[in-house]
């Protein structure tokens, strides 16, 4: 039977623990200050003990507690938010909406209740947006609205002469691993 040399076991361990720390601080949470910040995955205060958004009751700032003491930043202040598992947000009029695309089109979407017809009760809903660049303000995802952000594009016109409903502009394109939307915007600029 051939004995296992202990340096090598000794280098496996310390190189699969190295790999496991990328993992794990990877996944932190941690704010976004600036728009260059999100860009470049620059994520500021991700060794917090905890980050409050104060997304429920729509408060104007964020709660950050590092090493037992509080800090408060005015959420105009902050671009965005990276979550732990790996999503992004942008505050926009002190809303978190999730980034869906940022490639060529800024595509975000935002969850509301709304009221079913006849007072029976309420549903969440999915609304999507967009913008022409990441800071600028963000617009209802309609075709319509494409049209007159993109009135100079023909092409993305003529691709838009193709989508059937609004909805289908937030359809899952598999095989580019993106939205329709932004598949077609891309395809325009070819």
């Amino acid at each position: 039977m051939k004995k296992i040399n202990p340096i090598v076991v000794f280098l496996f361990i310390i190189l699969m623990s190295s790999f496991a720390g990328k993992d794990s601080s990877e996944s932190k949470s941690g704010i976004y200050l600036t728009e260059n910040d999100y860009i470049n995955h620059r994520i500021s205060y991700a060794g917090a003990d905890k980050i409050m958004l104060n997304k429920f009751t729509a408060g104007d700032n964020v709660k950050i507690i590092i090493n037992g003491e509080s800090k408060k930043i005015a959420k105009k202040d902050i671009y965005g938010f990276h979550s732990s598992d790996n999503n992004d947000f942008r505050f926009y009029k002190n809303e978190l909406y999730q980034i869906v695309e940022s490639e060529k089109l800024f595509v975000y979407k935002n969850y509301a209740t709304t009221s079913l017809q006849g007072g029976k009760g309420s549903i969440k809903q999915e609304f999507f947006y967009y913008s022409l660049k990441g800071n600028e303000p963000l617009i209802p995802l309609t075709i319509s609205n494409l049209r007159k952000s993109f009135s100079n594009n023909l092409k993305f016109q003529e691709l838009l002469d193709t989508v059937k409903s609004d909805e289908e502009l937030t359809y899952y394109v598999t095989y580019m691993q993106q939205l329709k939307v932004e598949y077609l915007f891309k395809k325009s600029q070819e």
